[in-house]
């Protein structure tokens, strides 16, 4: 069996330790489109791409993918920790005894900065569905310069960032900090293709 990316796996457990009851069953897509906007998150705030700990990229078939994720989705279910239906939908069947021991994990500081991110990602669910977070990603700028290109390629790979720095001065004007707004109205500014129909 392949080696396991601590990182890739500790936020899939997240999502599905963390809000089972939120998101039920969730495919690959949707488990790499909600851990794509927390690494687009990380980056907002300042982080290097390299820092999230695997990679997402763009192919024939769109984006974000992430083979890391994957390969740890499909891990996780010969492991039993996760199954996965005829339809390709994962949910946990991960014990009590393991959820405490991961609540534990999850105070580490090498993780618990990452919870954050997740956090507000997954907020999103609060005021989107599911295919609207998806479409939404399809005009964000890394996604959608690899589109009009037609390219495949890494996503952020030379952590070109300057598009955030724009972004955080659009929020900063209206001193808009809540990580979990920023979110939602950066989402739904995607999703409507224009700032200018976003109130903050």
């Amino acid at each position: 069996m392949s080696n396991v990316n601590i990182t890739t796996n500790y936020d899939i457990r997240y999502l599905f330790v963390n809000y089972k009851y939120l998101l039920n069953d969730l495919n690959l897509d949707e488990v790499t489109s909600l851990l794509y906007i927390a690494f687009l998150l990380s980056l907002y705030e300042g982080n290097m791409a390299n820092r999230w700990g695997y990679e997402f990229s763009y192919n024939k078939l769109g984006g974000p993918s992430s083979y890391e994720i994957l390969k740890e989705l499909n891990q996780m279910v010969d492991k039993g920790d996760l199954k996965k239906d005829n339809k390709g939908y994962y949910s946990s069947t991960i014990n009590k005894d393991r959820t405490l021991l991961f609540n534990k994990i999850a105070n580490l500081k090498r993780f618990y900065w990452r919870n954050y991110y997740i956090e507000s990602a997954v907020s999103l669910c609060f005021t989107n569905t599911l295919p609207e977070i998806k479409s939404a990603l399809y005009n964000e700028p890394e996604i959608k310069n690899s589109r009009l290109l037609k390219s495949s390629n890494k996503l952020y790979k030379n952590n070109y960032l300057d598009h955030f720095k724009e972004l955080r001065n659009v929020f900063n004007e209206v001193k808009c900090t809540n990580m979990k707004k920023i979110a939602n109205i950066w989402i739904k500014c995607l999703y409507n293709e224009t700032f200018g129909e976003c109130n903050v």
